[in-house]
């Protein structure tokens, strides 16, 4: 078929602004985008300050126009979504909302760029959160990792510094610098808008014509990039980091963005790390077990490019595993060069990767910008597909020898701190073709069966929702349903795990397989022309999934690995401490350190006899198909997938309702990092009662740069990056938490914070009219923007469904939302803040 992205119309003021209109009829959303040429490349004598981050920060202040509350409020109440990011070369601030609260959104998004007042008061407050961010990308692994590669890769171009900047020059920066650099930076030639949705292209034009028409111009000149010399040597450097994994990063440099070539690198590094049946993660993940995971794949801009591997390992791995790399990286140009079938599969899933992100007006609006800011036309991205299918395998070896080579390599090392506490033992281990409505299939002694039609673009989405999860689980086997999920893929009756993942990448076919409370979901997306392949590997891993010991041991000491990593994190920290306070002996009480117990002293035959004997019920499982398929048809494969499973598990019998302690609680959660997480939690509703949607819309009013946690937390006192409230939800009651990032010698006071407000919402009231109305909305627009993902719409359905809330249960989402008033919305969620029960937890370092 032919891509398009949308119909997309552009306009050139002659102050030299860019607007560019991309209509998408399909859904009453629209997305407004301010690109900014203008990124931690281009500051100059202030590289490292991280000002071009900074700046992004400040606009929301507020601007000549609309206050720091308004910004915020002003787009919640259209019920969509503000925010903004800065990379290397670019600045975006970005909307989304409902396609009637155009004009509005694309007021304060114009409004932000051209005309920010940068308040003084704001200043410190917000260095301050700046600098907390910046501890947070200390504190996680992965961001040390890049930021210690890019360092040593490059000697003289600003790609070594990190974006965000470096902590002493973020709070040396002043308000009158940041002055001069929004005057010299943010020009009208130096910008451009991009609207795609449900709006005419005249209406974008006469709208950011009148607004920015007048927007003076000046002299503006582009000092060139340095450029960065040829590297003539390998580098190699190594870092120490509290954590129990290694991490390796392996890299080259590589063509900039407007070099053809750097599609080769593309297809050239999924061939290599792609898939799971790539050559790296074949060899060295599954085959020789150096990595837990290893990725591969490249960073461009218009001036630098630069091809990665990167990968996580146990700390005495790191020799034998940058040994691999290099092989299967020299193999590429001499002893294994890729074969057709091998580049095949990569161009068919690269495509249909491309193919998904054109769904949302969002992701195309940010494919048009990057297509403007790397190359000057907003159509020029769609060429990739073609670009793609004329790479040859000749090609692929042609850039390996040249860039893939020893002097042109960098090499970083993280590898765990030489302490007892944090080594881990080696002994431990367009239109729519068809009708898109819904039909519920219920067949004697068989799953029921939701299909629908559409034909918006060629896949095909099929899923499948399980009894399991952690109500399944106790103490003896905590853990199952997730180390299910990584075994089921890693052979069948009929297929190796690497033959199965040949079949899967070969056709382009992605499954996915997840856990979580009450479920274990499987699902499959592919071409429509794969259908068939599809439904033959889904058939193999649910039917006949066989757990080979070597890589059943492989994946328990990668699950193992991965948690005693993940549980450093103070919000994982605090989730576990939370759940083992509520929910005593209750199988949602199971956390990081019951499961790092139990999974070592499970077998395969526990995993096989836990799929079989209580996820395979055709009483509880739901499947569905939606594509690009005869409604019919769709039925008959779908069936015919059924009928090759032995359905004998039983509906499982739960455990008794959770008895919740009937009294306050207050944890402190000793955790190796530089940040701490504060949270106060109450139990909440189980997911069928119709008090959650009530608490959704309260949760909802509860994050944001709007909320009152946001405002009281961070915009008046500056003690903590982020705030929220999360609702997690399951067959039995579940829980609200309301949660905080801080400075460790903070912790006291934000905990004290979070306490006031919710003490206060108990007394006056919980939501506010305004907030009332702009969360509600904001559920509404979740609500309409799902629409435009038939493989979401499904999964809900199949989730409503399994709930016994029945397939539609989204669609009546809209009517339930829309006949909530404040006064129950608030009734209920003080109802729930007011619980006896209530846990007040502190993770992170000792209290100072």
């Amino acid at each position: 078929m032919k891509l398009e992205l949308g119909k997309i119309e552009s306009l050139r003021l002659d102050n030299g602004l860019g607007i560019f209109s991309s209509a998408n009829k399909t859904a009453p959303t629209v997305s407004v985008q301010a690109w900014v040429a203008t990124g931690s490349l281009h500051e100059e004598k202030m590289t490292g300050s991280g000002i071009s981050h900074f700046l992004e920060h400040m606009v929301f202040q507020g601007t000549k126009k609309f206050s720091r509350e308004q910004i915020v409020s002003s787009i919640d109440s259209a019920g969509g979504k503000i925010n903004a990011y800065t990379s290397y070369c670019s600045t975006v601030f970005l909307a989304d909302a409902s396609s009637s609260f155009f004009g509005p959104t694309a007021d304060i998004i114009s409004d932000l760029v051209m005309n920010p007042v940068f308040p003084e008061a704001e200043f410190k407050k917000e260095k301050d959160v700046i600098s907390r961010e910046r501890a947070m990308r200390s504190d996680d692994p992965d961001c040390v990792l890049s930021e210690k590669f890019m360092r040593t890769m490059f000697t003289v171009n600003p790609l070594r510094h990190p974006i965000i900047g470096y902590d002493n020059m973020i709070l040396a920066v002043t308000r009158e610098q940041m002055l001069a650099y929004h005057d010299i930076r943010y020009r009208p030639e130096n910008v451009f808008f991009v609207v795609c949705g449900d709006i005419s292209h005249t209406e974008v034009f006469d709208f950011f014509t009148k607004k920015c028409d007048r927007w003076e111009n000046k002299t503006f000149y582009d000092n060139p990039i340095p450029k960065e010399p040829p590297q003539k040597c390998l580098r190699e450097s190594r870092f120490t980091f509290r954590d129990p994994l290694a991490r390796t990063a392996v890299g080259f440099h590589a063509p900039n963005a407007l070099d053809s070539r750097s599609t080769v690198f593309d297809v050239l590094g999924f061939i290599l790390g792609g898939d799971s049946s790539s050559r790296l993660v074949r060899k060295i993940q599954n085959e020789k077990e150096l990595a837990l995971n290893i990725e591969c794949g490249q960073y461009v801009s218009p001036w630098n490019g630069a091809f990665l591997v990167s990968a996580s390992s146990e700390p005495g791995k790191t020799e034998a595993l940058k040994t691999a790399v290099f092989e299967e990286l020299r193999a590429i140009s001499k002893k294994r060069p890729p074969q057709k079938k091998e580049l095949d599969r990569t161009i068919a899933q690269l495509s249909v990767n491309f193919i998904r992100s054109l769904r949302y007006p969002d992701s195309v609006s940010e494919l048009i910008g990057k297509s403007v800011l790397y190359y000057g036309n907003p159509s020029y991205a769609l060429k990739y597909i073609d670009e793609l299918k004329k790479i040859t395998p000749r090609q692929i070896i042609e850039i390996s020898s040249e860039f893939i080579k020893t002097e042109n390599c960098s090499i970083v090392e993280l590898v765990p701190e030489e302490t007892e506490k944090l080594l881990l033992s080696r002994s431990n281990g367009t239109k729519s073709k068809s009708e898109k409505k819904m039909s519920m299939i219920k067949k004697d002694k068989l799953p029921r069966e939701i299909v629908y039609s559409d034909g918006t673009l060629p896949l095909i989405d099929i899923v499948f929702i399980f009894q399991g999860g952690t109500i399944c689980e106790t103490k003896a086997d905590a853990g199952i349903s997730s180390l299910l999920a990584s075994c089921l893929r890693t052979g069948t009756k009929k297929y190796s795990e690497s033959k199965l993942a040949e079949l899967m990448d070969n056709n382009a076919v992605s499954v996915t397989i997840s856990t979580g409370y009450n479920t274990v979901a499987i699902s499959a997306a592919a071409h429509k022309d794969k259908l068939n392949r599809a439904i033959e590997i889904l058939s193999q891993i649910i039917s006949a999934p066989t757990f080979p010991r070597p890589q059943f041991s492989r994946e328990v000491q990668r699950e193992t690995n991965a948690i005693q990593s993940e549980k450093l994190s103070p919000m994982k920290a605090a989730s576990d401490a939370v759940k083992t306070a509520l929910y005593g002996e209750h199988p949602y009480s199971l956390n990081s350190e019951d499961i790092i117990n139990s999974i070592p002293q499970l077998s395969a035959k526990n995993l096989s006899d836990f799929f079989s004997l209580k996820c395979l019920s055709p009483a509880k499982t739901v499947a569905g198909i939606v594509g690009d398929i005869d409604r019919k048809k769709a039925e008959k494969k779908l069936t015919a997938l059924l009928e090759t499973v032995d359905w004998k598990a039983k509906t499982a019998e739960l455990p008794p309702v959770p008895i919740f302690p009937d009294r306050k609680i207050s944890l402190s959660i000793n955790v190796p990092r530089e940040q701490s997480a504060v949270t106060i939690t109450f139990p909440a509703c189980e997911n069928n009662n119709h008090d959650k949607f009530a608490l959704h819309i309260a949760a909802i009013a509860m994050n944001g740069m709007n909320s009152r946690l946001f405002k009281k937390i961070r915009e008046e006192n500056g003690l903590a990056y982020y705030t929220g409230a999360k609702l997690l939800l399951g067959i039995h009651p579940g829980y609200i938490t309301f949660f905080a990032g801080t400075n460790p010698k903070h912790a006291q006071k934000v905990l004290e914070l979070i306490g006031n407000e919710l003490a206060k919402m108990r007394l006056n009231g919980a939501l506010s009219k305004d907030e009332f109305e702009s969360s509600r909305s904001k559920a509404l627009h979740e609500i309409a923007k799902a629409e435009l993902d038939p493989r979401e719409k499904l999964f809900e359905a199949c989730l409503g469904e399994f709930y016994d809330m029945g397939y539609d249960a989204p669609a009546k989402k809209v009517k339930i939302y829309n006949a909530l008033t404040r006064e129950e919305v608030n009734r209920t969620f003080e109802k729930y803040i007011s619980s006896k029960t209530e846990i007040s937890l502190i993770a992170g370092p000792p209290q100072p």
